[in-house]
């Protein structure tokens, strides 16, 4: 039986795979115990927006990922394009805490950071951050001068994960509500939708 370690995801759901996609150019990042291996996958020449899967122990964990973000002045700010820089780094530090019996903390990673000319003077960039135990992602828009304003119209960053892993819900009466709610042990297929 395999043992997963508890992963952290800003979004989630279930997405399509399509099938006439072009061969993708990859990144790759690792944890720094190097069980965990993300791949990044990038369309440059299609409307596909990038995709990103995950192994644990060489076991599948994340079979489908896909990043997108659309701007109302630009549209969609990642597919087709090719990032124009990237850089991967270490971490290995302690970090202050603020709260809780412990003062400090130890925080290390590795960071792949890829960023995309998104718009006429407007630049975007997907940073994923692999943990031995969690895999984190963020986007990032950089405040431009000549642009005042930015209208996110849509996020549809989704992922698939493999199998029917336990997954701790909660579920929450709306979007405006306090996140102090019951966890529930839930298989991940059969999390209400």
């Amino acid at each position: 039986m395999l043992t997963l370690p508890t992963l952290i995801f800003l979004a989630a759901g279930n997405a399509p795979v399509d099938t006439n996609m072009k061969q993708p150019d990859e990144v790759f990042l690792t944890s720094p115990n190097r069980r965990i291996h993300v791949r990044f996958m990038e369309f440059t020449g299609s409307s596909f927006p990038p995709r990103w899967l995950a192994t644990y122990d060489g076991k599948p964990l994340i079979e489908y990922g896909q990043l997108s973000l659309s701007l109302t002045e630009t549209g969609e700010i990642f597919g087709g394009k090719k990032a124009r820089f990237q850089r991967s780094k270490p971490v290995n530090r302690e970090i202050e805490l603020l709260f809780g019996k412990a003062s400090r903390a130890r925080d290390h990673y590795e960071e792949l950071r890829l960023e995309f000319e998104a718009g006429e003077n407007l630049t975007a960039s997907i940073v994923f951050r692999c943990y031995d135990d969690a895999i984190a992602f963020r986007y990032e828009i950089l405040r431009q001068k000549s642009t005042s304003r930015i209208t996110i119209k849509d996020e549809s960053t989704s992922f698939s994960l493999s199998g029917n892993p336990t997954s701790y819900v909660q579920y929450l009466e709306n979007y405006k509500t306090s996140h102090e709610h019951n966890v529930s042990e839930t298989p991940y297929q059969d999390i209400k939708r």
